[in-house]
């Protein structure tokens, strides 16, 4: 195999970033797998042992748990291959949902509401055309 051609040197960040999408293309009989690859965000840093380690961001634990339980081992492995370095550790990472303060609009009434608060011209042509909004 090519194992013995992996090295002890660690690839850079930016060489890290542009070898990533070669990974998704090893993976083309898994489209998710592959989207999930392509569309992630990377980041880069030192583990205790020197391993240069690469997160990479899912959306949810569900997803987060399907990759470490069945392919994180190959994707290291793969992932390995391409940039040649036997340093590189993968790791996934839940991608924080961005949390809101204001409480989304629920039904038509609601929606309709927040419509003509945030556009004057909606509140306007409403009231003109004495719509009825419950």
């Amino acid at each position: 195999e090519k194992e013995a051609k992996l090295t002890h040197e660690i690839p850079s960040d930016e060489a890290l970033k542009a070898l990533w999408p070669k990974l998704a293309d090893a993976y083309t009989s898994k489209p998710r797998l592959a989207a999930l690859i392509l569309n992630t965000k990377l980041e880069f840093s030192d583990t205790e042992d020197g391993l240069r380690l690469v997160s990479f961001t899912v959306f949810n634990e569900a997803q987060k748990k399907w990759v470490e339980d069945t392919l994180l081992h190959s994707l290291e492995a793969d992932y390995r291959k391409i940039v040649g370095s036997d340093m590189i550790k993968l790791a996934v990472v839940i991608e924080p949902q961005e949390e809101s303060d204001e409480r989304q609009p629920y039904g038509s009434a609601e929606r309709a509401k927040a419509l003509m608060s945030d556009n004057a011209e909606v509140a306007k042509l409403v009231k003109d055309m004495q719509l009825d909004i419950k």
